[in-house]
């Protein structure tokens, strides 16, 4: 006979195991892709015209070894687009590590834990 912790268990487990698919890309390419070909908010092909593009958001939250991996890729971007406003958003602890970066206008930094808010340096 199963106990009630047992069932519980089981149940928060058959949870997790249906979120899981919703969560996933795999999940969200199968139900979100037609939604957004019906409303017409996905390209067919076109290229983007890389000199239209004013601004430009990078989110690095992740710890400061991702954040110096992410130089190289900010200065392709700023070669790409030279005219381009990038701002750089990243975690309070990696701030000072990219505060001086010459590839971004502006550093912002986002504590996910304790804020719902940018906050400006």
């Amino acid at each position: 006979m199963l106990s009630y912790f047992h069932l519980v268990q089981s149940s928060k487990s058959a949870v997790r195991h249906v979120l899981d698919w919703r969560i996933f890309p795999r999940g969200t390419l199968i139900f979100a892709e037609p939604f957004f070909w019906s409303l017409g908010r996905r390209r067919t092909g076109k290229e983007i015209d890389l000199s239209q593009v004013n601004r430009v958001l990078v989110v690095r939250l992740d710890e400061i070894g991702d954040v110096v991996m992410t130089t190289p890729f900010l200065r392709e971007l700023r070669r790409l687009l030279p005219d381009a406003w990038i701002t750089l958003v990243v975690k309070p602890a990696a701030y000072n590590l990219v505060e001086l970066c010459p590839y971004v206008h502006e550093v912002r930094t986002y504590d996910w834990r304790g804020s719902r808010y940018f906050v400006c340096p």
